[in-house]
């Protein structure tokens, strides 16, 4: 996801303009002040002053975590942008449909979705097409974390784990390299929809 740079130039300059304003508007009061009188003056003028130290010091401090939690925000953004998500973020198109809404028969959506799959694949820029019951990055978790048998898993290395159903060419579509093992058959999906059913 990439940043916005006007965005980001007409936020920081709202910010500054608005600082500005609203910083030099009390020091002009405060430097138009009579110092003698100031000094003079009553209790209730001791009062009207604690009262706005007391805002000026809950501004400060809203000021302060707003400009932190801005700070963080945009560092979360930059490592999201460099970071290496596990796909091929750059070259791949996503979409989601839900044919059950226009009325389809769970056997006319996979009809459906199977024909859909095979357009895509035949498609001249198309590299591969596949399909997930899951849009990217989501899915149903699990809050647990699967590791290779045998090993010990610290806490620091928890990852909530999340299912999701695929056909074959899935991992070629999203760029995912497979490091051990194969990839997906139509003969396996059939095989276990016959056992299922």
């Amino acid at each position: 996801m990439d940043v916005d740079t006007r965005v980001l130039a007409f936020a920081g300059s709202a910010s500054l303009l608005t600082t500005i304003l609203f910083g030099l508007l009390p020091a002009i009061y405060a430097a138009r002040q009579n110092l003698a009188g100031s000094l003079r003056g009553s209790r209730a003028a001791t009062t009207r002053v604690a009262g706005r130290n007391i805002l000026v010091v809950a501004q400060i401090a809203v000021c302060v975590l707003l400009l932190v939690g801005t700070s963080l925000l945009v560092r979360t953004f930059r490592h999201m942008e460099t970071m290496n998500a596990g796909f091929d973020r750059d070259h791949i198109v996503t979409f989601t449909l839900d044919p059950s809404l226009t009325g389809y028969t769970p056997e006319r959506a996979r009809l459906f979705s199977k024909q859909l799959l095979e357009k895509a694949g035949s498609l001249p820029t198309a590299v591969a097409a596949g399909l997930a019951s899951r849009g990217v990055m989501r899915g149903t978790g699990v809050k647990t974390t699967f590791g290779v048998a045998g090993a010990v898993i610290g806490r620091n290395e928890f990852l909530n784990s999340s299912l999701n159903t695929v056909t074959p060419g899935y991992f070629d579509a999203m760029g995912m390299r497979i490091v051990a093992g194969r990839d997906l058959t139509w003969a396996e999906i059939y095989r276990s929809r016959s056992e299922s059913s």
